[in-house]
């Protein structure tokens, strides 16, 4: 870890009413390790109240630091978020890749071509609502590492439940407890810019099966 961010992640530890630890991902790429480092930040009867995250991505060749991203979130909602290194899902190697998905919960980091380059990208929780799934932020690798995609981040913030290359559309739903919201976003490779190509809301009786069963043709 850079000197900067580790005197800082001691002195929150140690001064400031911080929880820290540390997973690592290693089956997630072909290229890279994931480190993910959360400090929380405590009050004084011991409630989290913000998390620090860094992330920092490792080249498996020689081990050396690629890059180092960090973001802060409220606390409450990274109860149990990037405590455990199983946590995870890869579309790269397969890593998780067929494991259950409960309440749009794909894992904490989930590793994946989100732009159908050819290159790996990531998608990292960084909010938990309380009446539905995660929200993910995506990270796509350009020449120069890995960048925040913002149009995906705020807009289609529940990770992808269906990726289809051959026509560069990613369908992202959300189920809270009255029915189904289904997004779909296509991706111009000309322009290299998202748009939203489609909306629907289905209640839950009215045939949720099916319509899924369609989109995945």
């Amino acid at each position: 870890m850079n000197s900067k961010y580790l005197i800082i992640g001691l002195f929150m530890l140690l001064f400031g009413g911080a929880y820290g630890q540390t997973c690592f991902h290693t089956a997630l790429s072909k290229k890279f390790d994931y480190k993910i480092i959360r400090i929380d930040k405590k009050d004084n009867e011991g409630f989290t109240i913000s998390s620090n995250i860094i992330i920092e991505i490792y080249n498996k060749s020689d081990k050396r630091l690629f890059q180092r991203l960090q973001f802060t979130s409220d606390g409450y909602t990274f109860y149990k978020t990037f405590s455990e290194s199983t946590n995870d899902r890869s579309f790269i190697t397969g890593r998780n890749m067929k494991a259950e998905v409960s309440e749009e919960d794909y894992g904490d980091i989930v590793v994946a071509d989100l732009n159908f380059d050819g290159k790996e990208d990531f998608a990292i929780k960084h909010n938990i609502p309380m009446d539905v799934g995660p929200e993910y932020w995506y990270f796509i690798q350009g020449e120069h590492g890995f960048k925040k995609d913002k149009y995906l981040s705020e807009n289609m913030p529940f990770f992808p439940w269906l990726m289809k290359p051959e026509k560069h559309v990613l369908i992202s739903i959300a189920s809270p407890n009255w029915g189904t919201n289904i997004y779909q976003f296509k991706y111009n490779v000309s322009t290299k810019k998202w748009r939203k190509i489609g909306y629907r809301f289905i209640y839950h009786d009215e045939g949720l099966e099916k319509v899924l069963a369609r989109l995945k043709k």
